[in-house]
């Protein structure tokens, strides 16, 4: 690729940049993978929050594995927040197994393709993200 080339690319890309700066949306990210067969309509009461090997006292089943991945400045707050928010919509009660720890993410976008294309010496810029995982159940009786 010449030099030319890479300038109208990286045109094409700062003006696409422009056109989307002016909704930059974090990047926390959820994955919920279901683990019972049943379906629960969404619970949209208060989600208790259970720690490491902290069990509830009431008997409950397993409905999905939860896992929020941080970006750089991700605080426990809004980790917990997604998690609450995860369990509701698959109808639990509450959350157990919960655990924080990092993991090594690469940061990307449009950014990254504009540093990709100006600069032969490229290395992608990783950084250690908060994340969260824990297991929604449901109560029975």
């Amino acid at each position: 690729m010449n030099k030319r080339d890479r300038f109208i690319d990286l045109v094409i890309m700062s003006a696409l940049l422009f056109a989307m700066s002016c909704s930059v949306p974090d990047d926390v990210r959820e994955k919920t993978t279901m683990i019972s067969s049943y379906y629960y309509e969404p619970n949209y009461n208060e989600i208790e929050l259970f720690f490491d090997d902290i069990k509830p006292d009431k008997k409950f089943i397993q409905l999905a594995y939860i896992e929020v991945l941080g970006d750089r400045v991700s605080s426990t707050d809004v980790l917990l927040n997604r998690i609450k928010s995860e369990a509701q919509e698959v109808g639990a009660d509450a959350v157990v197994n919960l655990n924080k720890y990092y993991i090594t993410r690469t940061q990307g976008g449009f950014l990254e393709l504009i540093d990709i294309l100006s600069n032969d010496d490229y290395e992608p810029d990783e950084y250690n993200a908060p994340s969260m995982k824990g297991i929604a159940v449901k109560y029975i009786e």
